[in-house]
């Protein structure tokens, strides 16, 4: 069973979706028990760090999540909120990587930082199984986790950024998921069948 944690902002059709076609079991709840029953855990976030925070604090989650051993998968939003903090709103995360994900320098050109990108894969990671050099990611984001020890894969123009990130059984991706296709669907796939 996979549970797709609410966190009450509705923005989970994409992973049902992709769940659906993969014919696995899971739930959207925000029940810590169910959580923890869970062989494995999916925090997708579009929202504002600073709000999906304060959800986590008031379903009770923060603590749990921190300390789960069962594979978590981070999508979007999700992965920054790996992090001990977020620049955004200057936001307290999850800590499970070290360091703060941070806000582009205005000077930056961001649309060199967003869009379809290719992954430059630079460790092993199961999520990254059977993802080639060639296929695209959209990516789409105000902030970023700069590269560092926990970084499995890289992309960007102007600077380099954290794509995906692994602490244990903690998995990170920074990707849009509903632009994000095939690919997307590949790192899904992935998470089921290899973490």
């Amino acid at each position: 069973m996979i549970s797709i944690i609410d966190y009450g902002a509705d923005n989970s059709d994409q992973i049902e979706e992709i769940l659906k076609n993969f014919n696995v079991s899971y739930k959207i709840t925000s029940d810590e028990f169910e959580i923890l029953k869970s062989d494995k855990i999916i925090l997708y976030s579009d929202s504002k760090a600073d709000y999906t925070m304060r959800r986590l604090h008031f379903m009770n989650l923060f603590s749990m999540l921190r300390m789960i051993k069962r594979p978590l998968l981070a999508i979007g939003l999700g992965m920054q909120l790996l992090c001990e903090n977020s620049a955004e709103n200057n936001t307290t995360c999850l800590g499970i990587i070290p360091g703060s994900s941070l806000l582009f320098d205005p000077n930056v050109d961001l649309t060199k930082q967003s869009g379809f990108m290719k992954l430059n894969i630079i460790k092993a990671s199961p999520l990254l199984k059977d993802i080639s050099g060639d296929e695209l990611f959209y990516f789409d984001q105000d902030t970023y986790i700069p590269v560092n020890h926990y970084t499995t894969a890289t992309c960007g123009d102007e600077i380099m950024i954290s794509a995906s990130v692994q602490n244990e059984n903690f998995y990170g991706f920074q990707f849009n998921l509903q632009k994000s296709g095939e690919a997307g669907v590949k790192v899904i796939r992935n998470f089921i069948n290899e973490c």
